[in-house]
């Protein structure tokens, strides 16, 4: 079962997940393939109440249809230091497509992306 990981940070015994509003409306979530793609975005986000979290499939979609339901977006792995709306739209996927491959209706994204990279 692939792990994805959050950035995320507890108020007042609440998760809040970071996201980012978008100009046209909504927002984006970031998603991370992996702990270290987390923490490299971490620092750049600034604050010490933000931490990583590690979750599993059916959590983060619990996440895109709770908290983060607002959320037309999804991030994948965007680089430290992305800050315009311009370049996180680069790196993002609509929530829609995202979600297909968790809910079993095709490959996900992290697996189409690990091919790409092994030439395969």
């Amino acid at each position: 079962m692939p792990y994805y990981w959050l950035i995320v940070k507890y108020t007042h015994g609440q998760m809040e997940v970071l996201s980012r509003s978008l100009a046209s409306g909504g927002a984006v979530l970031p998603v991370f393939s992996s702990e270290e793609d987390a923490r490299a975005f971490l620092p750049s986000r600034g604050g010490d109440d933000w931490w990583v979290r590690k979750t599993g499939a059916g959590e983060l979609i619990s996440v895109l249809f709770g908290p983060c339901r607002g959320c037309k977006l999804v991030a994948l792995d965007p680089p430290q230091g992305i800050e315009t709306e311009a370049a996180l739209e680069l790196v993002s996927v609509g929530r829609e497509s995202f979600m297909e491959p968790i809910l079993g209706r095709g490959k996900s994204w992290f697996e189409v992306r690990g091919a790409e990279t092994s030439g395969f």
